[in-house]
């Protein structure tokens, strides 16, 4: 007996000892080297449709709760676990009332009326849903717009408290223009903070910025991603992550090809309320509740249910994005781009009877005046017809020149254009016959 109590002693003071820094570090320094126990970084939260959860890991492709297997390697994690009975009636209302488009003034309340649009709620949660998973397959930066105090700041800060481990958020100046020239092989913390993240939110653009578009392809594009830490060597990493910018004031757009234009898109927050702190608050608005961000997060095992179902419901639909979205995502790239508003103007025709690019230039830079007095992006015959040939437009060679199939309305003359074009546009928009492709708008068809 006194054999075994001796022996016990002896066992319960190397576990002590097995338990100090000195002889744990040289256990890891032998287990780093063993092959049976490295895993490469690559594999690590590698599978876009899982989701790490408080109890477990989500696929969703399903949105079933699959348990948690060593062989996944899901590090990250949502602190909310799932629960798929969980309800949520605030929020669900709040989604319905953000959604809304304002009605008429209720005549006993003297406030504004909610008009809803279930589609443009079912279109936001395939959003979020698709912001959820590793996927960038959609190659998408979506505009989070409205005139402010409009429900958009609560909506994405309670899906980034939820979804933790998978979010950034990062100013503005991440996807905008500055007058500093970019240094390429200077630090880029802020990108090298993406790795790993599914939902960036950049957040509040001011009036008048410029999107940096070739920094907006790239971070939309998919594929690796290279960027450098302080002090540190630069890295390589697949890229998981979709950039919703929040902004009260639409962005301008230096260079509107057509890969840019597929990118965007536009969804709509109308509705307002008067804020908490309003100065001087609107009587027809209703006011804003100042317990709604806590009341949401009493919900989020709910919240998290919604948005799992949104990354379901993506799965099996896409994005496909309502007409109120592709509407709004049309007439801000319309507004962006004179040469489109112009184009819409002219009158398709047989080529032989048709205006040369001298005459079109003529006609798109008096345009531009009488729209703008202080307008730059004049064109000079060359230019246009550069861009009506990627374009499509048939064209002849005659004795003098060449002649496009299309006529500009005279001095002073307003033509519509056909409707056709805008529909061609809306179908490019809604995508996803998208015009990333490189083909452009023809509006006749050929003989």
């Amino acid at each position: 007996q006194e054999r075994l109590i001796k022996t016990a002693v002896g066992f319960e003071s190397w576990a002590t000892q097995c338990r100090n820094k000195a002889r744990l570090d040289p256990m890891r320094m032998l287990a780093e080297r063993d092959a049976r126990f490295v895993v490469e970084a690559e594999q690590l939260d590698s599978d876009p449709w899982l989701l790490g959860v408080a109890n477990g890991v989500v696929d969703l492709k399903t949105g079933l709760l699959i348990g948690d297997s060593l062989d996944q390697y899901v590090l990250k994690r949502s602190i909310v676990s799932f629960d798929p009975n969980a309800v949520c009636p605030r929020w669900d209302k709040f989604i319905e009332e953000i959604t809304s488009s304002p009605g008429p003034i209720d005549a006993k309340t003297n406030k504004v009326t909610f008009i809803p649009r279930p589609e443009l709620a079912a279109t936001l949660q395939r959003v979020l849903g698709y912001c959820l998973c590793g996927s960038t397959r959609e190659q998408k930066i979506f505009i989070a717009f409205g005139a402010g105090a409009n429900g958009k700041n609560v909506l994405l800060d309670t899906i980034q408290k939820i979804i933790a481990d998978y979010t950034a958020t990062l100013p503005p100046e991440l996807v905008m223009s500055t007058r500093v020239e970019k240094n390429v092989e200077a630090a880029s913390p802020m990108l090298r903070m993406l790795q790993g993240v599914r939902f960036v939110v950049c957040s509040e653009s001011k009036e008048g910025h410029t999107f940096e578009t070739g920094t907006v392809k790239r971070l939309t594009g998919g594929g690796v991603l290279t960027a450098r830490g302080l002090h540190e060597k630069p890295i390589q990493f697949e890229m998981t992550h979709k950039v919703v910018l929040m902004t009260n004031h639409r962005p301008n757009l230096s260079n509107l090809d057509p890969a840019i234009r597929g990118r965007i898109v536009l969804i709509p927050f109308d509705m307002r309320w008067n804020r908490v702190s309003e100065a001087d608050p609107d009587p027809t608005l209703h006011d804003a509740d100042k317990d709604l961000a806590e009341t949401l997060w009493v919900e989020r095992d709910g919240v998290l249910r919604w948005l799992i179902a949104g990354a379901v419901d993506y799965q099996t639909k896409g994005l496909n994005l309502c007409s109120e979205v592709v509407e709004s995502t049309i007439n801000y790239l319309d507004k962006q781009d004179p040469f489109r508003r112009w184009f819409r103007t002219l009158t398709p025709c047989d080529p032989a009877k048709g205006q040369t690019a001298s005459k079109l230039a003529q006609a798109f830079n008096r345009f531009r005046r009488e729209e703008d007095e202080d307008a730059s992006a004049y064109l000079s015959p060359e230019q246009l017809g550069r861009r009506l040939k990627q374009m499509g437009v048939k064209f002849k060679k005659t004795a003098s020149g060449t002649q496009y199939g299309l006529q500009a309305p005279e001095e002073h003359e307003h033509n519509q254009g056909p409707k056709s074009f805008s529909e061609t546009m809306t179908q490019a928009v809604s995508g996803l016959a998208s015009e990333a492709s490189g083909v452009d708008i023809a509006w006749w068809d050929e003989e």
